[in-house]
């Protein structure tokens, strides 16, 4: 799940994602940790990413793409 605002609601994706990650066995069930890619700290979203806190930009979604890309090359090799 991607960072959210504000701050409350991104404290409950960083512990859905601690789950997610922690069930993670990289065969079945990837967890890929793209925080750094869309937030400056915890809570602060990149600008110009989301349009309202949740749904990505055009931006974001190549920023997304971007993030997700070795995965994808792994997957398909």
């Amino acid at each position: 799940m991607l960072p959210r605002t504000p701050l409350t609601l991104d404290n409950k994706v960083h512990a859905s994602n601690a789950i997610i990650a922690k069930n993670g066995d990289n065969m079945h069930v990837f967890y890929l940790d793209m925080r750094d890619s869309f937030e400056t700290a915890p809570g602060m979203e990149k600008p110009g990413l989301y349009v309202e806190g949740l749904h990505l930009t055009t931006k974001g979604y190549e920023v997304w793409a971007e993030a997700m890309d070795p995965l994808f090359k792994k997957l398909n090799a």
